[in-house]
This record gives structure tokens, C-alpha cells and sequence, in this order.
């Protein structure tokens, strides 16, 4: 899996990124188990909470290639410490 995206920074303690999500990237080569490539492509929100150590993002995002589900909710909670 890969990810790529980008942020800015809205005010204090959220931000709207754009992200790009590849999975099962090695099957555009050698078809596989999981059936092919799957490329999604969409807008998140992210909250940051408890002086920025415990991130909140949610947002939808949108298949590019035919193996990719057309719509779906990506939903993520981390904290670092």
C-alpha cells in the first residue's frame, strides 16, 4: 500500500488534505490472490486533539481504476507518543 497526500492548515487544529491511496500496487505486473491493482483518490479532514498527539480524519474518497470500489468512507484515528 502507498499513500500520498498533501495538508493545509485551516486553523488551529484542523486541516483539509488531499490524498491519493494505492493498494495492491504489485499486481499491475504479476496478477495475484487479491485480484488487481486498486487506485482511490479524495478530500479528508483531520482534527488534531490533546496538544496535537491524537489525530482524527475522515472524508471520502473516489476509485480510479475499474478493480476500485466508486465511492467509499476512509476513516483514521492515531496517536503518537
Amino acid at each position: 500500500m502507498v499513500e500520498a497526500g498533501a495538508a493545509y492548515r485551516l486553523f488551529a487544529g484542523l486541516r483539509a488534505r488531499v490524498e491519493y491511496v494505492g493498494q495492491d500496487l504489485e499486481e499491475s505486473i504479476n496478477p495475484g490472490a487479491e485480484g488487481g491493482a486498486r487506485h482511490f483518490i479524495g478530500p479528508t479532514a483531520s482534527w488534531q486533539l490533546l496538544g496535537d498527539r491524537l489525530t482524527v480524519a475522515a472524508g471520502p474518497a473516489f476509485g480510479l481504476s475499474d478493480l476500485s470500489p466508486r465511492v467509499l468512507v476512509r476513516m483514521a484515528l492515531a496517536y503518537g507518543f
